[in-house]
C-alpha cells in the first residue's frame, strides 16, 4: 500500500523553487508521515521547514540541513536523481497532485489497516468488550476521514473570512437559516440568543431544583418547532422522563401519572396529552454505563440515520470512564467528557446541552445562588462550555420567599453574548416550566 513512484514526484517537484503555488497545495495535502518510506517522509520535512521558514529549499539547500542537523535522505547522488528525472520536471500540476492525493491514500489505508488490526485484538478480549470496539472504530474512522484531504487545517485570509460572515448574514436576513433555535422561553433567549450551533451548553443545579425537568421542557420546545432531540439519560430512565413529558402535555399531577391514579376529568387530559405526543420527535436513549465515545458514535449514527439534531446529556458527571482512559483522576475524566461534548458540537455542527452537578459547598453560604466555582470539577467546564446556566429557586431554600413558584435562569457564562437572569415560573405537579406571563 504504498507508490515509490508517487513520492518520487512528489519530492522533485517540492525542491524545484519555479514552481512555489504547487508546494503550497502540496503542503496543506500531505505531512512527513503520509511517505512510505522512512527517508522520503524526512526529507519532506525538512523541505517543510526550510519552506514555512522562509529559507530556500533546493536541493542543495536541503542537503545542507540535513547535515546540520545529521540526518540521512540518500545523500547527493539520490537527491540530483530526484531533480533530474526528466519525468518530473514535465510533469504538469494535475499529475503532480494525483500522486499526492495517492500518497495521502495509501497513508489512510495503512493507518486504517493498523486501527482494524487493533480493533481486531481488542475483539479477543471477548464480548464485554464490544462496545468499545464499536465506539474505537467509529472515532477512528471519524479522524481518518478529517484527514484525508488535508494534512492539517489552514488558514483563511481575512476577506475569505468576510465573504463567510456576509453569506450567513443574508441567509439569516433570507430567512433560510435561523442564528439559533430558541429555547420556547423568550426570557431566556432574550440573554441567550437560542442554541446556537456548535455549542456546548451547561446546565447546573443542586438537587430538586428541576433541571431535568427543564432539560425534558426545553426539548419538547424544540420538537414542537419540528426539531429533533437526542437525549442521553444517564440518571432516570425513560419512562420517568416520559412521564414527565406527559405530565406537562396533559396538564395533570405528575404523582398521579407515576401512581395510575387518574380521575375521571384526568382521562381526557391525558389522552390529549398522549395524542401530542406520539408526534414527539424527541428520541431517548436511557442505555447505562455510556462512555463519550459511546455517546459520540451514537451521536453520529443517529444523525447519519434520522438527520441533524440537538443533543442533550443528562448528566455529565454520569458519563463513565472509557476503558482506554487509564485511571485517571475524577477531574481528568470530567476534563475528557467536557471536550468531547465540545468536539461533538463542532463536529455535528449542533448545540450541544449538558447538565451538570454542582458542588454542596453552596449550601453553607448565606446566598446559595450558584456560581461558577460551584461546578464539579469546574476548571475544565468552565474553558469548554459557551454557555453556562444555573437554575435556582428561592423557595427551596426559604419557605416564606417573595418568590414562591418562581426559578431563576442564571447565564453565568456567554462566549458569543451577554450574561444575565432570566425568571420563569415553575410548576413542580406538572414539571413545567412557564413564561411568566403564563402563570
Amino acid at each position: 500500500m504504498h507508490s515509490i513512484e508517487s513520492e518520487k514526484l512528489v519530492l522533485a517537484t517540492a525542491m524545484n523553487t519555479g514552481r512555489r503555488p504547487l508546494l503550497d497545495g502540496l503542503l496543506g495535502l500531505i505531512s512527513a508521515s503520509d511517505f512510505h518510506t522512512e527517508m522520503h517522509g524526512i526529507l519532506w520535512g525538512c523541505i517543510r521547514v526550510l519552506a514555512e521558514t522562509g529559507g530556500s529549499y533546493d536541493a542543495t539547500s536541503v542537503l545542507d540541513y540535513t547535515r546540520r542537523k545529521n540526518l540521512f535522505v540518500g545523500g547527493v547522488e539520490y537527491l540530483a536523481s530526484l531533480v533530474e528525472d526528466p519525468l518530473a520536471s514535465a510533469a504538469s500540476d494535475e499529475s503532480v497532485l494525483s500522486a499526492a492525493s495517492r500518497i495521502k491514500t495509501f497513508s489512510t489505508l495503512r493507518s486504517l489497516r493498523l486501527m482494524l488490526q487493533e480493533a481486531t485484538a481488542m475483539c479477543e478480549q471477548g464480548p464485554d468488550s464490544l462496545e468499545t470496539v464499536f465506539s474505537f472504530i467509529d472515532d477512528g474512522a471519524q479522524s481518518l476521514r478529517k484527514t484525508l484531504h488535508t494534512s492539517r487545517t489552514g488558514p483563511q485570509s481575512m476577506p475569505e473570512i468576510m465573504d463567510e460572515v456576509m453569506n450567513q448574514m443574508e441567509l439569516h436576513m433570507d430567512g433560510k437559516v435561523t442564528p439559533a433555535t430558541p429555547t420556547g422561553y423568550p426570557a431566556l433567549d432574550n440573554i441567550i440568543n437560542g442554541l446556537a450551533d456548535e455549542d456546548l451548553i451547561v446546565i447546573g443545579a443542586r438537587p430538586s431544583m428541576g433541571k431535568t425537568a427543564f432539560l425534558v421542557n426545553i426539548a419538547e420546545n424544540i420538537s414542537d418547532q419540528g426539531e429533533q432531540v437526542l437525549i442521553f439519560s444517564l440518571e432516570m430512565k425513560k419512562t420517568a422522563l416520559g412521564q414527565r413529558a406527559l405530565a406537562r402535555k396533559a396538564r395533570v399531577d405528575l404523582s398521579n401519572i407515576m401512581r395510575a391514579e387518574l380521575t375521571d376529568s384526568d382521562w381526557p387530559r391525558v389522552v390529549e396529552g398522549l395524542e401530542k405526543l406520539r408526534n414527539s420527535k424527541v428520541w431517548i436513549d436511557d442505555s447505562p454505563g455510556l462512555t463519550i465515545h459511546d455517546i459520540r458514535a451514537r451521536s453520529r449514527a443517529f444523525v447519519a440515520k434520522h438527520g441533524k439534531c440537538k443533543i442533550a446529556v443528562d448528566y455529565l458527571q454520569y458519563v463513565s470512564q472509557s476503558d482506554r482512559s487509564g485511571k485517571n483522576e475524577t477531574k481528568d475524566h470530567v476534563s475528557e467528557v467536557s471536550r468531547g461534548l465540545k468536539n461533538l458540537a463542532r463536529e455535528l455542527k449542533c448545540p450541544v446541552v449538558a447538565l451538570s452537578q454542582l458542588s454542596r459547598t453552596l449550601e453553607s453560604r448565606t446566598n446559595k445562588r450558584p456560581m461558577m466555582s460551584d461546578l464539579r470539577e469546574s476548571g475544565a467546564i468552565e474553558q469548554d462550555a459557551d454557555i453556562i446556566m444555573f437554575l435556582y429557586r428561592d423557595e427551596y431554600y426559604n419557605p416564606d420567599t417573595k418568590e414562591p413558584g418562581i426559578v431563576e435562569l442564571i447565564t453565568a457564562k456567554h462566549r458569543n453574548g451577554p450574561t444575565g437572569v432570566a425568571k420563569l415560573g415553575f410548576i413542580g405537579s406538572i414539571s413545567a416550566f412557564t413564561d411568566m406571563g403564563t402563570i
